[in-house]
């Protein structure tokens, strides 16, 4: 994996726009902006997925974003937790680096467990919640194919998260990224128990509903989505479903 850096974007002390910040974030030659300091070296760790997961991932993807323009929001979005849904995000964050070799974002804004952290292995602190709440500089994190993929780690909140999903929306945040990123895509916390993040739906133009085999339950599955609506292209991946029986009688059947 090429080496990446990591970078803490003063924002707020020295009246650095988020605009100045990611430019600086994604361009090495923009550290001569005052309030930015030098990369520290950290990078995105190898994720822990299995190939065949990453292609269904992949084939999920291709078949969801069609058309001649490239580039949009992407959000994954699920009913509850333990569906996988990070992991979706993370293996649909790869294979846009791969399919369309352009910068990527990754926002990690799951505030209560920033799942994205770990699949990556970085420190989820400080990270999206600690720049909202004005206590820390930005951070990005690079690395993926190329060092396209750029990872905003979901950081440490001590206000509520409803809060910061309207600061999101408030700052232009997603707007702001689309500016220096080809895609965003938006890890978003399972919505039947953050109802909040709701406000961040309208952003989509392409969203992932994930569900998980025998556990994610079809009455939340419909309720969320009903949540997301009508806006944007929607589809379906259900994680987990793994069959037991062996290859070869599969090949078979």
């Amino acid at each position: 994996m090429a080496r990446a850096a990591r970078w803490r974007l003063e924002s707020c002390e020295m009246g650095i726009s988020l605009d100045q910040a990611l430019q600086a974030a994604v361009d090495p030659d923009r550290m001569a902006i005052p309030g930015f300091v030098r990369p520290t070296g950290e990078t995105l760790g190898r994720p822990d997925l299995q190939q065949p997961f990453l292609d269904r991932c992949r084939r999920s993807l291709q078949a969801l974003v069609s058309g001649p323009e490239v580039g949009g929001v992407l959000q994954v979005c699920s009913p509850r937790n333990d569906e996988w849904r990070s992991s979706v995000s993370a293996a649909m964050a790869i294979s846009l680096v791969r399919t369309y070799g352009e910068r990527v974002a990754l926002l990690d804004l799951d505030f209560a467990t920033g799942g994205l952290t770990r699949v990556f292995s970085v420190n989820p602190v400080p990270g999206m919640a600690d720049w909202l709440e004005g206590g820390e500089r930005l951070r990005v994190v690079a690395g993926g194919p190329n060092r396209l993929l750029h990872l905003l780690p979901v950081g440490q909140h001590y206000r509520d998260p409803a809060l910061l999903h309207s600061e999101i929306a408030r700052r232009q945040v997603v707007e702001t990224l689309m500016r220096h990123f080809t895609w965003v895509v938006m890890d978003l916390p399972p919505l039947l128990t953050e109802p909040s993040a709701a406000h961040l739906l309208p952003f989509a133009d392409y969203r992932v509903l994930v569900g998980r085999y025998r556990q994610t339950v079809l009455r939340d599955l419909e309720e969320t989505a009903e949540q997301c609506g009508t806006q944007g292209q929607t589809g379906f991946l259900l994680t987990g479903d793994t069959s037991r029986v062996p290859r070869w009688i599969r090949r078979l059947i």
